[in-house]
């Protein structure tokens, strides 16, 4: 990787959950790129390791995770604590 890139690699085994599991790489695309402000383009990736060869992966820029990522997330933690 270059100096402005993170990559996340999530190993998993099981059954795979596609949508569940896109969510969870655009949460971990969120976190990386509110934590380091350097990061330009994150990796993220589950590798299902019982089915070898079967990824999961997408790559997200800096300006998509602030423009899109990061307000459906805070939409949806808004709504999720509305309803507690």
């Amino acid at each position: 990787m270059d100096d402005r890139t993170v990559e996340v690699i999530d190993f998993k085994t099981g059954r795979r959950y596609e949508e569940d599991h896109r969510e969870q790489l655009s949460l971990y695309a969120a976190f990386i790129a509110h934590r380091y402000d350097w990061c330009e383009r994150v990796n993220v990736g589950n590798w299902y390791l019982d089915r070898p060869g079967d990824v999961l992966e997408r790559v997200y820029s800096r300006v998509e995770i602030f423009d899109s990522v990061l307000p459906r997330w805070k939409e949806r933690v808004i709504e999720d604590m509305a309803r507690a």
